[in-house]
């Protein structure tokens, strides 16, 4: 990442931000490449199914806990605030679903239905753990 700035940097332009490396420039100097990491914000869902019993796959809990993820993962960049609506297509993705009760939130067992706003110097965070299935 810090060539990447460094290289894309207009020279006589100072990069800025909390972070310090250096790199070696063309010539052979060290340069100083500043940058600022974005804060991190796990985002967990609570997913409440219905399924249709022989469509519903053995591993329909867990796909369904990847699809989320993976899609989150893909879809949301530093900066993109988390639109719950999104992940009702990737959930629809494992057969056999009847029903969702799709929530949302910054800790576990949330119960939010609104999107989360997510600021320029953060990233949202997906992963498994952070997604919980119920089959109701």
């Amino acid at each position: 990442m810090r060539q990447s700035i460094w290289n894309n940097t207009p020279q006589g332009v100072d990069s800025r931000g909390s972070t310090t490396e250096q790199i070696t420039d063309a010539q052979g100097f060290s340069q100083d490449v500043n940058f600022t990491r974005p804060t991190i914000v796990p985002i967990y869902h609570r997913i409440d199914i219905t399924t249709n019993i022989a469509e519903f796959p053995g591993t329909g809990v867990a796909d369904i806990k990847q699809a989320v993820t993976d899609y989150g993962e893909a879809q949301f960049k530093i900066g993109d605030d988390v639109v719950l609506s999104e992940f009702y297509g990737a959930i629809n993705t494992i057969p056999g679903i009847l029903s969702i009760d799709l929530r949302i939130g910054l800790a576990a067992s949330p119960s939010g239905t609104s999107n989360l706003p997510i600021t320029i110097i953060e990233l949202s965070d997906y992963d498994t753990i952070q997604v919980e299935v119920n089959i109701v």
